[in-house]
């Protein structure tokens, strides 16, 4: 029933001296890029998420040099600060 439905209406659009087969034609295209446009934000968000949530798990290094002597005070904040961004300190 499908496939002679199909034929039918291929057959109409493509053999039939009507006016109509223009607007046929310009639906079926506009169904065809909306199909398309529809793919192509899937797949650009799927590659966009992943591409997010990889750079979520970066990690890197800090390094801090001082440019002048500090106090013990001033350096004791320092590293409480740095603590705070769970960050392994090397003197």
């Amino acid at each position: 029933m499908l496939k002679r439905f199909v034929l039918y209406f291929f057959h109409f659009i493509l053999f039939k001296k009507t006016r109509q087969r223009i607007l046929i034609f310009a639906m079926a295209g506009l169904i065809l890029s909306s199909f398309a446009l529809l793919v192509m934000q899937s797949v650009m968000e799927g590659l966009q998420k992943g591409l997010v949530d990889r750079s979520k798990y970066i990690r890197g290094d800090l390094q801090a040099i001082l440019e002048e002597d500090i106090s013990g005070e001033e350096m004791t904040k320092l590293v409480e600060a740095f603590a705070s961004y769970n960050l392994s300190l090397e003197y």
